[in-house]
């Protein structure tokens, strides 16, 4: 019978290195323990499960964006089908960026998984740069996250300006739930030994929490997907994707440079060749999506004597 074990929540917004974090993390497992992950995306290409699986785990995915719909019964049974498959010594969940990780904790906690599932530290990533925009603090989804860490990691600190960093110094000393650890990163390397801090913080969950729709209100997501024989040119995609200064947009696509993982926020892409996909996938994130528009300039950038689709 499987019994206490380690689980760990990842959670963060869109962009905020959650897979980046994860991957560090299992490139430190020791090689006696076997690891399993659930992961929740928005959209219903599952881009961050192929790359987990990529490392050799187990991996279960609850695609859609919030993994508590339908009052957490999709991701219970996902849970339980991979406990089942894998038997895993420790489980990551990546939390959805656009889900409150408040209503995941509540489900985790039910009677259902108190003997199964001994929940750890819980550990949020942020980009300090999103701290310079007012709405973030005002944010419920933000608010909520800020709430249940235990861990809080500051993302990107190579990259953030010296006023974001500011801000976030700023956001801890005003944050009224003391965490266990707070840290700056780079590349969302994680010490390995956070995951053996408890979880401390009771996160206080509203009771009037109701499920939510598979997208949070305001987002949106789209996903395309075109064969494997569909090739793209690098040079094309790049400025199209810097372009994209509000979205989020990750997939596999495969180029006149062999296959990408193209990893973008903001217009800051990250561009890693990988084995070869069995398909093109490309979802992108944002609020009021222009569908119509991406698609175009997606299909502009295939090579020459290939087929858009309708």
């Amino acid at each position: 019978m499987l019994k206490n074990i380690p689980t760990h929540i990842i959670m963060g917004f869109l962009g905020s290195g959650k897979t980046t974090a994860i991957l560090d993390l299992l490139a430190q497992k020791p090689a006696n323990e076997y690891w399993a992950v659930l992961v929740n995306e928005a959209g219903e290409t599952g881009i961050d499960g192929k790359i987990y699986s990529s490392q050799g785990v187990q991996v279960e995915e609850i695609p859609g964006g919030c993994m508590c719909c339908i009052q957490g019964v999709p991701m219970r049974v996902a849970i339980n089908r991979l406990l089942r498959k894998s038997r895993p010594s420790r489980l990551l969940i990546e939390s959805s960026g656009i889900g409150h990780p408040s209503g995941l904790i509540k489900t985790l906690s039910a009677d259902e998984f108190s003997t199964v599932l001994d929940i750890k530290a819980t550990i949020a990533l942020l980009d300090p740069e999103k701290l310079l925009d007012p709405r973030m603090k005002a944010n419920d989804l933000f608010k909520d996250q800020l709430a249940c860490a235990d861990i809080l990691v500051a993302n990107k600190t190579d990259i953030a300006s010296a006023e974001a960093l500011q801000a976030f110094d700023e956001l801890e000393k005003h944050n009224t739930r003391k965490k266990q650890v707070v840290a700056r990163s780079t590349k969302a390397r994680l010490n390995i030994e956070w995951l053996n801090l408890p979880r401390l913080n009771p996160c206080e969950i509203d009771l009037s929490w109701k499920p939510a729709t598979s997208v949070s209100p305001g987002w949106e997501t789209v996903s395309w997907d075109f064969p494997a024989t569909t090739l793209f040119s690098l040079s094309c995609l790049k400025p199209f994707i810097a372009r994209q200064k509000s979205l989020r947009i990750k997939g596999f696509v495969h180029t006149d440079q062999g296959w990408q993982l193209i990893n973008a926020e903001s217009g800051h892409a990250t561009y890693v060749p990988v084995e070869d996909m069995p398909e093109n996938q490309l979802t992108v994130i944002g609020q009021q999506l222009e569908k119509q528009r991406l698609k175009s300039e997606i299909q502009d950038c295939m090579m020459p004597g290939q087929t858009p689709r309708k």
